[in-house]
């Protein structure tokens, strides 16, 4: 990314996150692991493309900044303004020369996220409007633990985290209902109108609650009826997915919005779910290729805050330390 313009100018994936470098690494050296991972992938970027390092910051979000990650920061406080300018922040060894800073996430009372506040900050750079609307919006974050984040006024007042893909998981690979689905984990990118059929038919199952026994039919059907595992697995999917939406369709105002920030995989899922519940007049979606990039974007403007805290104080944030004086570092946060 350009650091003067936030243009994506190359992207590299990889599998190699903090849950899988956890596996590997001690509490002693997991900075040096994660410093020798990334320090691997930047190589292979600079052999494409030229850099300037001193002037090219890595920033870092998610759970590299939690227990099993990098290094542990305290978390931000409700309310979240989605300009990221209270995020805590930390200054890292700068790594092949680049300047290193890692980004902490945001908790409530009973609640914490790392990573998909990130996300909102770089909906807000998307759809600068969110920082002025005086009507509630929902904003769904779909994923292994999706979350709901209630924006009022271009700050995060409230959030939920609801356990979905976790859940499935779990279900599909160590529950009874396995004996019904299919062995793959993956969901069809191309489902039958049968599949979608059951999809629909599990959402709205859900919608009448008593989730763990509604559970229990997926298994009973197929027993029963014959339904094919394509179709118990879209079953399942719809009632996980349709309790996760109900819970907000009990929540949400008559006249607040929702926003749905999914990718390719889940777009059409939760779209479809949204529509069976009647939310789906409601819905204002982000295309899925701008949801790859949201969280680029959110640490673009998190560092553009990080420099116009440094101006404030004459200060070089490409040398300086969190200690700037800046809403992001005044009044740290415990865990």
């Amino acid at each position: 990314m350009q650091p003067a313009s936030g243009a994506i100018v190359f992207e590299r994936t990889s599998s190699e996150g903090a849950a899988n470098l956890a596996k590997r690494a001690t509490q002693v050296d997991r900075g040096a692991l994660y410093a020798k991972v990334l320090r691997r992938h930047v190589d292979a970027i600079t052999s494409q493309i030229a850099i300037d390092a001193e002037l090219t910051p890595i920033l870092i979000s998610g759970m590299a900044s939690s227990s099993m990650g990098w290094s542990d920061l305290p978390y931000a406080t409700l309310p979240f303004r989605l300009d990221g300018s209270n995020l805590p922040w930390r200054r890292l060894d700068p790594l092949a020369g680049h300047p290193l800073f890692l980004f902490s996430g945001v908790r409530a009372d009973c609640d914490v996220m790392r990573g998909e506040e990130m996300e909102a900050v770089g909906l807000g750079v998307l759809t600068p409007a969110l920082h002025h609307a005086s009507a509630t919006t929902w904003l769904i974050l779909p994923g292994t633990h999706s979350k709901h984040l209630c924006i009022q006024h271009g700050t995060i007042v409230d959030f939920r985290t609801y356990m979905t893909g976790e859940l499935y998981q779990l279900l599909q690979e160590q529950s009874s209902l396995r004996h019904s689905l299919p062995l793959e984990r993956s969901i069809a990118s191309q489902p039958t109108a049968s599949e979608q059929t059951a999809f629909c038919d599990g959402v709205e199952m859900a919608r009448r609650g008593e989730l763990t026994s509604v559970l229990f039919q997926v298994r009973a059907k197929q027993l029963l009826h014959g339904d094919a595992a394509a179709e118990s697995a879209a079953l399942l999917s719809g009632i996980i997915i349709g309790d996760e939406l109900a819970s907000l369709a009990r929540l949400r105002n008559a006249d607040s919005s929702i926003v749905l920030c999914a990718n390719a995989t889940f777009h059409p899922l939760y779209r479809q779910a949204l529509d069976v519940l009647g939310l789906g007049r409601v819905v204002t979606v982000i295309p899925p290729r701008d949801v790859d990039h949201l969280s680029a974007l959110g640490q673009w403007k998190a560092f553009q805050e990080i420099n116009r805290a440094a101006r404030n104080h004459d200060l070089d944030p490409l040398v300086c330390s969190s200690a700037i004086p800046s809403p992001a570092s005044v009044k740290p946060t415990s865990t």
